[in-house]
């Protein structure tokens, strides 16, 4: 009998230093499975896209940073002949810098989706400003740092003003139609920071476009 517990023992031993070290062989760029494995049984190219929303990480700065853009653009407004057109008003290099920020990606159906990213300011005219609700909001561009969203890592966020609404989502999908190399372009309601804002979606002409 103590024989019979003696072999279990070291059959045990055995059992678990075998599987510790096939832990430890898998290798360190082992590519990680989309949304840590988290999706339902689906195919990446059939998921719908419901929503997204973005938790900048220091969002004090990025107020204050967009809030100061708000100010100025006022500054220029006010200082200006026309009403429609500022001449002297641009979004430098100045407001464009990147903050670390958390994107949460909801398919419809589906869990979240959390990914890391970098965001910034985008676009160059008073266009791409606006208020929502008494918060100072913006275009975006959005970099995914972990992950992607139909496998584009980078894209933008226009508010629907600085690309005339509907028009821009009418003539990007016209041009895919007709095909032609076009980004993918469509409306999606988003948050950032808890603050609902309807973007326009649109891919990035970066490689992955290609």
């Amino acid at each position: 009998m103590e024989i019979k517990k003696i072999i279990c023992f070291i059959f045990l031993i055995f059992f678990f230093t075998k599987n510790i070290n096939a832990a430890d062989q898998i290798p360190k760029d082992a590519i990680e499975p989309y949304c840590k494995g988290n999706l339902k049984n689906v195919f990446i190219d059939d998921l719908k896209l419901e929503n997204i929303s973005i938790r900048i990480l220091n969002s004090k700065k990025w107020n204050k940073n967009l809030l100061r853009l708000h100010l100025n653009y006022e500054k220029k407004r006010n200082e200006s002949e026309h009403k429609d057109w500022i001449t002297n008003f641009r979004i430098t290099n100045d407001f464009k810098k990147k903050y670390k920020a958390n994107v949460f990606v909801k398919y419809k159906n589906q869990n979240v989706c959390k990914f890391k990213a970098k965001i910034r300011l985008t676009g160059d005219l008073w266009l791409h400003l606006d208020w929502k609700k008494g918060s100072p909001i913006s275009s975006i561009h959005v970099q995914l740092l972990n992950g992607h969203i139909f496998n584009i890592t980078k894209f933008k966020l226009f508010l629907a003003k600085a690309r005339y609404g509907s028009n821009e989502v009418f003539v990007s999908n016209l041009f895919k139609e007709l095909g032609f190399l076009s980004p993918k372009t469509f409306f999606l309601k988003t948050k950032i920071n808890n603050v609902d804002v309807n973007y326009i979606f649109q891919e990035d002409i970066k490689k992955e476009l290609i």
